[in-house]
């Protein structure tokens, strides 16, 4: 016999392509475990997310500006030139300020200034609520008197209106307020405090005063908080109170995460956003931080004022003094030499030689000027903000504006230079005319040091002309006027600092702060938990039974449809017999109408799919293995042939076991073993089931099965069945275990594979249709038998239900 079709290689599940929609479908089969699995996820996530810490976000928009200081005169030289580099001047300051709003020491100074060290909360089923600002008591602490950190009080009101306290707590700490320092540990506090009449509560580990606030102090704070009240003063027995202490480190741990973000790209406004689990708390904590943070900038802008007003009333009163006993110094003298007025001489040598003294001072700080020039030139010190004030002493217009052209040279070399790693045109034209600017301040500079040392020597000259006349004067007009001239001296300098004091005044009190807060924070937003882990929750029970169903999947090496056999072999499948509810074997007599026999009536049809039409005569079943129910559908079509009124016979050819004898419950001993050996004949052994259905089963189990079945007298039996029956219908043994089934398949007219879903190993299936095939054997037809009707979308009958399922006989 030709094959109507070919078979593939053995099978590999590796090279098997993803059938998404069969997936999804064994997937969803499970759903009821989906279902429960969704539930307890999410009811997980509720549980996380109701017990889970709260995490609120503060926001507050703040305005930082950077001022012209923070540039050297480099960079301000080149903005002119460059509008950017302002620009990057008020960044830098941005990033200045923004850091020092996020350091840690700045945070502290901010908590130190804070009365947090007392925590109120009340106890709920999943979590503490923060109570703040209407927290039903107040707790002074002694701060000479360590106290425990780590320890909750409990407060008990008593019926006598008096208080008691529970202190409980493990690993705690005792920590000094004062000091700000950890003094020494308790493994475990555990105990009952009273509480006096004036509300002191003193032990080893803690020291304060407890008062209870009445409803008018509560509203009052809530109010001054920003916030509503929330718990009544009368509420305490059905929500109870508990405090304990913290110290300005776990505060400031507390409030560190802070960041400080631009509103928009190269602006200078900005977000300040805080993250903490103080919700209240967080609020006040960030305005009275921005608001220290101002006042901080103030201070630092005022500084140099400041220390400048303490300068000035030092010396002005070091000069007030001077200036007062000179005066009384004048005035004795005059009283004991009877002096009123100096003469027009004397007078004349003392404007003189004060005059000579003033050009003499003038020319030495020239000199002193231009040699601070020639170093800070020589040196190319980067600290040119200094060479203008220098410049701009020495009175000379040729000088003065080598001298800035040369600054402006340095600056945008000192601008390229930074930039620019490698060697630029531009850089080195910059270079030769800052080589040429040198070049004309030395010779500027060597006049006004030659003009300026023959001015230093006629002054001096004349200033000594004035001392010897002065010397050539009476002793008392020597003494008179020596006191005048520093009275003068120090007249001129009290009426210079007075003059100084009022201008750096004026310039501190017109002082304001670069940056502002432009919004301080209001109402918090809760960033964590998120309401999103509800989300994970159902992610989460899908995925852990999809995980598992699908590693249940990947590991399962059993044929489950039609697309599994439909993967492995070639055959066609002819029927899908579904699972057995009735309390019998066979059903196809005894329940003429169910729907499993209708299913037997379309297998039965479907014969001529194979034949092209021709009427079987003899059917041999077989399958892989045991327990596939190959004798269950052997038999039901016997008997399906049976009441069609053909007479039909059952042939029990699994030669290696009494499983049909079993299976039928038969007393016969004798059968096919007999009639092949030629020991009984055919009306010796043939067992009358059923009206047109004879059974005969394999007798005794001979030694050598195989070469039984392969005799001649096999051929010569199927031959004369098939002169006393209309059909011939042969139970074999399973295929996929022995070959004893391949000699018969030859001799039959269609070969039904039998494949039971969840039973039949997908590598049994491959391998065997390849034998089958190596042995010539072509009409087989696949059945799938046990198939759950909803599954595979099995329907037969006219609305006929099976009664109640007993146990599955197949």
């Amino acid at each position: 016999m030709s094959s109507y079709y070919t078979y593939g290689p053995p099978y590999d599940e590796q090279s098997d392509s993803i059938d998404y929609r069969k997936w999804f479908k064994r997937i969803f089969k499970h759903w009821k475990w989906l279902i429960l699995s969704v539930v307890v996820g999410i009811g997980i996530a509720w549980y996380v997310y109701q017990s889970a810490t709260r995490i609120y976000e503060f926001k507050a928009t703040i305005m930082l500006k950077g001022t012209p200081s923070q540039l050297n005169i480099f960079e301000r030289n080149y903005a002119a030139g460059n509008p950017l580099s302002s620009f990057r001047a008020e960044y830098q300051g941005y990033l200045n300020q923004s850091i020092i709003l996020g350091l840690r020491s700045s945070v502290q100074r901010t908590v130190e200034t804070l009365d947090f060290n007392v925590h109120f909360y009340t106890a709920s089923r999943f979590r503490n609520r923060e109570l703040f600002p209407d927290e039903p008591y107040t707790v002074d602490i002694d701060i000479t008197h360590p106290q425990a950190l780590g320890v909750s009080f409990e407060v008990l009101p008593q019926t006598d209106g008096s208080l008691l306290l529970k202190a409980k707590g493990e690993k705690v700490i005792l920590h000094d307020f004062a000091q700000h320092k950890h003094l020494r540990y308790f493994p475990e506090i555990n105990e009952e405090l009273k509480v006096g009449p004036d509300g002191k509560v003193t032990t080893e580990y803690c020291s304060f005063i407890i008062r209870k606030k009445d409803l008018a102090e509560m509203e009052a704070a809530a109010m001054e908080g920003g916030g509503t009240l929330e718990l009544d003063a009368d509420d305490t027995e059905m929500n109870p109170v508990f405090f304990r202490f913290v110290s300005n480190n776990q505060l400031t741990s507390l409030f560190r995460n802070l960041d400080v973000s631009e509103v928009e790209k190269y602006a200078t406004m900005a977000t300040v956003t805080l993250r903490t689990p103080l919700k209240e708390k967080g609020r006040v904590f960030l305005n009275r931080h921005l608001d220290r943070w101002l006042q901080d900038e103030m201070e630092q802008k005022n500084l140099t004022a400041v220390n400048t007003l303490h300068f000035i009333n030092q010396q002005l009163e070091v000069t007030r003094d001077s200036l007062e006993l000179v005066k009384s110094q004048i005035e004795e003298f005059r009283r004991n030499n009877d002096v009123i007025l100096p003469d027009e001489q004397l007078g004349e040598i003392y404007t003189g030689r004060k005059t000579a003294e003033e050009e003499l001072t003038t020319l030495k700080n020239t000199r002193q000027r231009l040699d601070q020039l020639k170093e800070y030139i020589a040196a190319r010190s980067a600290d040119a903000e200094l060479m203008a004030p220098v410049v701009m002493g020495l009175n000379s217009d040729a000088l003065s504006a080598a001298v800035l052209k040369l600054m402006d040279i340095r600056s945008r070399l000192y601008s390229l230079q930074t930039r620019e790693k490698e060697s630029n045109p531009y850089v080195d034209d910059l270079k030769k005319e800052e080589r040429t600017q040198l070049a004309i301040i030395d010779e500027a500079i060597r006049q006004l040091e030659h003009h300026n040392a023959q001015a230093i020597g006629q002054t001096e000259a004349r200033l000594q002309a004035f001392v010897t006349e002065q010397n050539q004067l009476p002793a008392k007009e020597q003494e008179y006027l020596e006191l005048q001239r520093v009275f003068d001296l120090n007249n001129k300098m009290y009426n210079l600092l007075r003059t100084r004091k009022v201008e750096t005044e004026v310039m501190k009190a017109a002082a304001t702060a670069d940056s502002k807060v432009l919004e301080y924070a209001t109402e918090p937003r809760q960033v964590a938990p998120s309401p999103l882990i509800l989300l994970a929750g159902v992610a989460g029970g899908l995925a852990l039974p999809v995980a598992i169903i699908v590693l249940l999947i990947v590991l399962d090496v059993k044929v489950h449809d039609d697309e599994d056999v439909a993967r492995l072999v070639p055959a066609p499948i002819l029927g899908h017999i579904i699972r057995n509810d009735f309390d019998t074997a066979l059903v196809s007599c005894e329940h003429p109408s169910s729907p499993i026999t209708e299913t037997f009536r379309a297998l039965r049809s479907s014969f001529n799919y194979i034949l092209k039409g021709k009427q079987p005569q003899v059917v041999v079943v077989s399958s892989s293995a045991s327990g596939e129910g190959k004798s269950f559908v052997a038999l039901n079509l016997a008997g399906l042939y049976a009441i069609a009124g053909k007479k039909t016979v059952l042939l029990g050819f699994d030669l290696r076991k009494h499983g049909l004898k079993e299976y039928l419950d038969i007393p016969h001993n004798q059968g096919i073993t007999e009639l092949i050996i030629g020991t009984r004949g055919l009306r010796e052994v043939a067992y009358a089931y059923r009206e047109n259905l004879d059974v005969i089963t394999a007798g005794k189990l001979p030694p050598n099965p195989s070469d039984l079945i392969e005799s001649e007298n096999t051929r010569a039996l199927i031959e004369e069945l098939k002169h006393h029956y209309e059909m011939i219908i042969v139970d074999t043994s399973p295929v996929g275990l022995v070959t004893d089934a391949l000699p018969l398949a030859v001799l039959a007219d269609i070969n039904l594979y039998v494949v039971r879903p969840g039973h039949t190993l997908k590598k049994s299936l491959a391998p065997t249709f390849a034998q089958l095939e190596k042995s010539g054997i072509s009409n087989v037809g696949m059945v799938m038998n046990s198939v759950d009707p909803a599954e595979h979308h099995v329907s037969y009958g006219y609305g006929y239900t099976p009664s109640a399922p007993t146990h599955d006989k197949k």
